[in-house]
């Protein structure tokens, strides 16, 4: 069986509470905490998780677009490589340990859509950065999650291709792919095949519609997405990455662009829908 979690910040102005109060009324397995924590308490707030009956089933690196820079780890300027190194060990990697979460979700040049200097030279950056992060996350028993992410947010890791290409090249056992629906819908021909291109060395999965709203808002055939994962034989985590709609001037507009709340039942309805649907999906393709 696979396991479910969600992204905490689709919970916008909701207390870490609230948000595990709803994940474990709808029987989800964790949540997915976000790497951009100061002085983060973490003895109480895995502790209120774990009370929950949840676990911690990765961290997701910040992805700001007024940050990129800072989260750049192909950037020629060794200086702000260096300070997106520090960040992802330090308010990733070290966290994910504190926080007992096997694993670090990140993707290395978020917000770049063009190259600096030629891309041979920025992929050895990247490979090389990666090293360096994956090599600490070894020594504390966490993973790296590679993100590929469509060509609207970063120009260097795209596709599954790219992921394999790059992880191949790190060469480190700890360092594997993540997969997004929402972005193999835009960049992959098939994400089906590309789930199976990926194989065992798939650790973690976000679960997104194709306009990045709740599962069945979009045209994603999720049903063929579950089957692939289960051809592969995965037994992690999906998370839901899935924002709701909210209504502004008589239309609808996407949740994650708007600063407020968002309707608690609206959110309830985001989660458990999604996890029903999967479940039923994946006793379906037993």
């Amino acid at each position: 069986m696979m396991k479910y979690a969600a992204y905490a910040r689709i919970f916008r102005g909701e207390t870490l509470e609230q948000i595990l109060n709803r994940l474990a009324r709808y029987s989800f397995d964790g949540i997915e905490l976000v790497g951009e924590v100061e002085t983060p308490d973490t003895e109480k707030n895995l502790e209120l998780i774990t009370s929950y009956g949840l676990e911690v089933s990765d961290v997701v690196a910040s992805y700001d677009w007024d940050l990129k820079d800072q989260r750049d780890l192909s950037n020629p300027n060794e200086k702000m490589r260096r300070r997106a190194i520090n960040y992802y060990i330090e308010n990733c990697v070290n966290y994910a340990r504190d926080m007992e979460a096997p694993l670090v979700v990140l993707a290395p040049a978020w917000g770049k859509t063009s190259p600096i200097k030629p891309i041979e030279k920025e992929w050895r950056y990247m490979v090389s950065a990666l090293k360096e992060i994956g090599s600490h996350a070894a020594g504390v028993g966490v993973q790296i999650a590679v993100e590929p992410a469509q060509r609207y947010h970063t120009y260097l890791v795209n596709s599954v291709d790219h992921a394999l290409r790059l992880i191949k090249d790190v060469g480190l056992k700890n360092v594997r792919i993540m997969l997004d629906t929402f972005h193999m819908n835009i960049e992959e021909k098939d994400s089906a095949a590309a789930i199976k291109r990926a194989g065992e060395r798939l650790i973690h999965v976000h679960a997104a519609d194709s306009n990045r709203g709740a599962i069945g808002d979009g045209h994603i055939d999720f049903k063929k997405i579950i089957k692939a994962l289960k051809e592969i034989g995965y037994k992690r985590y999906i998370s839901i990455e899935a924002f709701p709609f909210v209504e502004k001037m008589g239309m609808k507009y996407i949740s994650y662009n708007f600063p407020e709340s968002i309707d608690k039942e609206i959110l309830d309805d985001l989660v458990k829908d999604a996890i029903e649907k999967f479940k039923f999906w994946e006793k379906r393709f037993r």
